[in-house]
């Protein structure tokens, strides 16, 4: 079946845009000694414990949603006491943080208020250079982000922003398993089926009931949140 065409220029621009997109996420800071100050402890769910061992080098990733908004030096306090009880009842060679304001990033997005790192000379991938539980050799690593909390999004907002994203996501992993796919909702580019952006949006809006237009403002103002950060 034809699937409609888009200029390559276009595909050639969100991967650039990605590209750069990476490069200030991975932005953050270390070598701060801070003593913990309970007052500065906010608030928190452990959303996920997840685990990412290799023989003797154990690591630990935590997804942590935060139920309140948070400064960055309120989302150092309070890694600080999830490590520091962690440390309590595990033994680990690196251990990290990631943060979330709304349950919906979790399993969509990597975090959205950042990421605190607990590793070796503040070097996730130093891991191996120490034992469990040699913690007098870990440093912190913050790559947390400070927030206009008056920006945040609407439950509503992110329950359509995650709705757009779970169906490109669909549609990718059924084009990449050869499966069939509504040709309204895919487009060709050099011979390759791609979700079609567009026509996401528009079938997202009908089933929320608003306009295409409100559904790419409430893309627009998530993408804005996501990588916000005014420690910068």
């Amino acid at each position: 079946m034809p699937a409609k065409k888009r200029n390559r220029m276009t595909e050639i621009f969100i991967v650039f845009l990605a590209v750069m997109v990476i490069g200030i996420f991975i932005y953050g800071n270390g070598g701060e000694e801070i003593e913990m100050d309970e007052s500065l402890v906010i608030d928190y769910q452990i959303l996920e414990r997840e685990e990412a061992h290799h023989n003797d080098v154990k690591r630990y990733l935590y997804h942590v949603l935060v139920e309140e908004s948070a400064s960055y030096e309120e989302l150092q306090h309070t890694s600080i006491k999830i490590v520091e009880k962690a440390k309590d009842e595990l033994e680990f060679n690196g251990f990290a943080v990631s943060y979330y304001d709304h349950e919906e990033y979790h399993r969509r997005l990597d975090y959205t208020l950042g990421q605190a790192v607990y590793a070796p000379y503040g070097d996730g991938s130093r891991v191996a250079e120490v034992e469990a539980g040699d913690y007098e050799k870990m440093e912190y690593f913050w790559s947390l982000r400070a927030k206009d909390w008056d920006s945040q999004l609407s439950e509503e907002e992110v329950s359509i922003w995650a709705a757009w994203f779970d169906l490109r996501q669909e549609i990718n992993q059924a084009i990449t398993a050869g499966e069939p796919v509504d040709e309204e909702l895919i487009m060709e580019v050099e011979g390759h089926d791609f979700p079609d952006s567009e026509a996401i949006t528009v079938e997202i809006a009908g089933k929320f009931d608003i306009t295409p237009e409100e559904v790419e403002e409430i893309r627009e103002k998530n993408d804005v949140w996501i990588f916000m950060n005014l420690e910068q």
